[in-house]
């Protein structure tokens, strides 16, 4: 990953951190449970940026 964009995603996780529930699903649902005592609600959302598929992807054509 280039610096730069290295540079970019520091920067940007620092603003939006507060709404980042963790990196592992054990981090995002003891966050949630955490929020649920305190009266708030939860969405846990796995996102796919650095997935890799186990199977190579064929193209349609």
């Amino acid at each position: 990953m280039p610096d730069a964009i290295k540079l970019m995603e520091k920067i940007l996780f620092r603003f939006a951190k507060q709404w980042i529930a963790g990196d592992t699903i054990d981090d995002a649902l003891k966050s949630a449970k955490d929020a649920y005592k305190d009266g708030r609600h939860a969405i846990i959302n796995k996102l796919g940026e650095y997935l890799k598929p186990q199977v190579p992807l064929k193209k349609p054509f």
